[in-house]
């Protein structure tokens, strides 16, 4: 999904779950000065999302091994 913030930044920010920053993003793409600025806001949505998903798994393990 890396590779999508740098080819097509609000598509990856649609499939990290945030369709309101997407259109943002897509905002951002139609100006010429913008698009470094929505690879960065992709990329930081992505990396957070990732880091999300990571947070869950260890959560779910600490729950798991309480029980």
């Amino acid at each position: 999904m890396r590779i999508l913030c740098i080819l097509a930044p609000p598509i990856a920010v649609l499939i990290a779950g945030k369709p309101w920053q997407a259109l943002l993003n897509l905002a951002m793409v139609c100006t010429v000065i913008g698009v470094i600025g929505a690879w960065i806001h992709a990329w930081v949505v992505v990396s957070n999302y990732y880091a999300d998903k990571r947070t869950d798994r260890i959560v779910d393990a600490m729950r798991s091994s309480r029980q």
